[in-house]
């Protein structure tokens, strides 16, 4: 067991010792606090309704809880579905000045209220027990001939718990849940090394029981298998948070988060050839384009214009695209983002933040069309911009090779969808002449660099010199004469047509 398990359950053992005791031994002083003072305790009940949850009208379980001594405190808090016939919920309240002793529960068949018989109860900051009922009630005389069930009690107060079972460092037993009042939450962080870790060693969660760890869907399908009640496996080894939520949603109350923050990008595709003046805003982490609106674009810290102020043109459209730095993956990258204008005037819907995804202002994430422009900004412009002159024509063979199975890696409705119709400002052929600069096709850069690499390019007629001009956002196709103006380009003319009639 790692000494830092050890030493948290033998704290926590202490506490909660120090604090029955103290409950027991000490009288609950007054103490100089507001009204409006935050809470800072909290409790959870759990009870198990049976057959009232099939009742025909049962609704709005809730618990009442109450200082029976001193008056101090007097609550009702509704409860939700853990899973099952069994439905919990949490209440604060202040240490200092308020306690809890007290407590009943009631449900609504249609608009009659059904109470239990109240119970005396002395629990501590964190502590979780369940109850139950007993599937029977009648009207109670002695109390206003309300209806009364009787309620029993089914377990211990406790603090929910998880436990691993796996070997050296991975046995972790008894890691408690730390309550957070703020967010009526509970939280535990623990880590699987890799050394020794097994995918079929079992972890547990203890809620009062062994059978309520009521897991939420998205948790499983991302980090867990062979899964019943609170028992599950993991897929990987990692460092994970572990939570126990006051809301029942996606099947359960608790969630595993695993620690994989990382540094990555987006594009955000703007519609105009100017300077965006947009925003970006993003949450779910650690904010880190700080409060709303956010952060002006242009203003990030490593932000930049991969357009070139327009000397590329994705998908043959004249607007200029930024590649965004984000921090993605929990805990401290963001999960959601939206663009705006700065103000809460023009704001763009609400999305997940994905790395390495391209975003209009409108639309869903494109992850696809994020790779082909890195491949234009980067993979293309990488090798071109490294020759002096920054002429396609004079790109090495192997440099070409690479570019050109790179290219390849796509499929062809990706190659026509994001690469083909995307043009460069270029010289249309390898004469060079400055003036004759035009907006050419990477599909004929990719031809011509198909040439330079000796490979065979499906689809492509070119076979030497000549590129695709792109003018007003027409196609026009040059013709260019081969003369053989030297030995060699002679001897390569009659090589391309003796293959040609091969």
């Amino acid at each position: 067991m790692k000494f830092k398990h050890v030493i948290a359950s033998l704290s926590l053992a202490m506490f909660t010792a120090f604090g029955v005791a103290a409950g027991l031994s000490m009288k609950k002083e007054a103490k100089a606090v507001k009204a409006d003072d935050p809470d800072d305790s909290m409790i959870t009940v759990l009870i198990d309704m049976g057959d009232a949850a099939g009742y025909d009208g049962f609704n709005s379980p809730e618990v009442h809880c109450k200082d029976a001594s001193y008056d101090t405190l007097n609550k009702y808090q509704m409860l939700h579905q853990i899973t099952g016939t069994i439905y919990g919920g949490s209440i604060t309240y202040r240490s200092a000045d308020q306690s809890i002793n007290w407590l009943e529960f009631l449900f609504k068949q249609g608009s009659e209220d059904k109470f239990s018989t109240s119970m005396s109860i002395n629990p501590s900051h964190g502590n979780v027990c369940r109850f139950a009922y007993n599937n029977s009630w009648a009207q109670d005389p002695g109390d206003g001939n309300r209806y009364e069930w009787t309620l029993t009690k089914e377990s211990d107060w406790s603090m929910p718990r998880f436990q691993y079972y796996g070997s050296g460092d991975n046995n972790i037993q008894n890691l408690f849940l730390t309550p957070d009042v703020d967010t009526k939450t509970y939280k535990a962080t623990f880590e699987i090394v890799e050394e020794g870790f097994s995918q079929s060693d079992n972890g547990q969660i203890f809620f009062t029981g062994w059978s309520y760890g009521a897991l939420r869907q998205g948790t499983i399908d991302s980090y867990l298998h062979d899964v019943s009640l609170n028992s599950f496996a993991f897929y990987s080894a990692g460092k994970y948070d572990l939570f126990l939520y006051d809301t029942y949603e996606d099947g359960g109350v608790f969630e595993l988060k695993k620690y994989e923050e990382s540094d990555s990008w987006i594009y955000y595709m703007t519609e105009s050839n100017t300077v965006t003046g947009d925003y970006i805003y993003s949450w779910g982490g650690s904010s880190q384009f700080g409060s709303f609106p956010g952060k002006a674009i242009t203003s990030i810290a490593g932000v930049e214009e991969v357009t070139k102020g327009g000397l590329i043109r994705f998908q043959g459209y004249d607007r200029l695209i930024y590649k965004i730095p984000v921090k993605i993956g929990y805990p401290n990258g963001d999960t959601m983002f939206m663009f705006n204008n700065g103000t809460n005037e023009y704001k763009s819907a609400e999305r997940e933040l994905e790395a390495e995804h391209a975003y209009w202002w409108t639309g869903e994430a494109n992850h696809i069309a994020a790779q082909a422009l890195n491949f234009l900004v980067s993979t293309v412009e990488t090798y071109r911009t490294q020759i002096e002159d920054g002429s396609i024509c004079s790109i090495s063979k192997g440099n070409a090779q690479f570019i050109v199975n790179a290219y390849r890696a796509y499929t062809q409705a990706e190659q026509q969808t994001y690469i083909d119709g995307s043009t460069l400002f270029t010289w249309k052929d390898s004469k060079k002449v400055e003036e004759e600069k035009e907006y050419v096709t990477y599909r004929k850069i990719v031809e011509q660099l198909a040439v330079i690499a000796g490979i065979e390019l499906e689809g492509s007629s070119l076979r030497f010199g000549g590129l695709e001009m792109i003018t007003n956002g027409n196609v026009a196709i040059i013709v260019i004469s081969v003369a053989a103006t030297s030995a060699l380009a002679l001897t390569l003319l009659l090589v391309f047509k003796k293959r040609k009639h091969e």
